[in-house]
């Protein structure tokens, strides 16, 4: 296995710093605990630590032992945590409704969103019930039919699109980025704002607004 090369740590290195750190934690032990033990000095190992510079295979080595884990084992962690999570299509579409529920529970907090969504005519005309919707939101829905996920997307005023196709598409990307400006803004009390000035907007433009909409507020607070 070769050596981590020297010099500013990169994202596999920052990932090693991050297993060391999980192996520490599991293993009971302080950071004192753990300098100690692998003999490494504490201004040479907070300086790994904190991804200024990167561990070499021997100090992996080392603090692995310290850790009861072997240098193989924190070689898996980092690469785990650096691989993208395949997620099933019960995943996605439950991720994507629980984004509609939030934007919808910012914008009317006084709203009983579920009891609303499940009373509306196109729940009732797709026959959507509670627990197939209770289904959705736990991301255990294989059985749930394409006509009720309409009936969601059509109540919550999004494109059918967003809970009937899966890839991400600039559509689906679009759509997302819409939904966190306007949560973004009915959390921060302007909703008046939330449909002036971003029609044209990328969807990296709306993300990059609604973080600095949130900022603004927290600086305010």
């Amino acid at each position: 296995m070769p050596d981590v090369p020297q010099g500013a740590a990169d994202e596999f290195s920052q990932a090693i710093a991050r297993a060391i750190e999980d192996a520490k934690a599991a293993a009971g032990l302080t950071t004192r605990d753990l300098i100690k033990r692998s003999g490494l000095s504490a201004n040479y190992y907070y300086r790994r630590a904190r991804g200024e510079l990167p561990f070499t295979t021997n100090d992996m080595s080392a603090l692995a032992t310290a850790c009861g884990v072997t240098v193989g084992d924190l070689w898996s962690r980092a690469q785990d945590s650096l691989t993208p999570k395949v997620k099933s299509p019960e995943e996605v579409v439950s991720e994507r409704v629980h984004k509609l529920l939030a934007v919808a529970q910012a914008q009317f907090p006084k709203l009983d969103v579920q009891g609303a969504l499940l009373a509306s005519d196109v729940a009732q005309e797709s026959h959507l019930t509670l627990q197939r919707w209770q289904a959705v939101l736990a991301g255990e829905h294989s059985d749930i039919t394409a006509e009720q996920l309409v009936a969601i997307a059509t109540f919550f005023g999004v494109d059918e699109s967003y809970l009937t196709q899966l890839e991400l598409s600039g559509t689906i990307d679009d759509i997302d980025a819409r939904l966190d400006v306007q949560q973004a803004f009915a959390q921060t009390e302007a909703r008046g704002a939330s449909s002036r000035g971003v029609a044209g907007a990328s969807p990296a433009s709306l993300r990059a607004l609604a973080r600095a909409i949130r900022e603004s507020k927290r600086a305010e607070e």
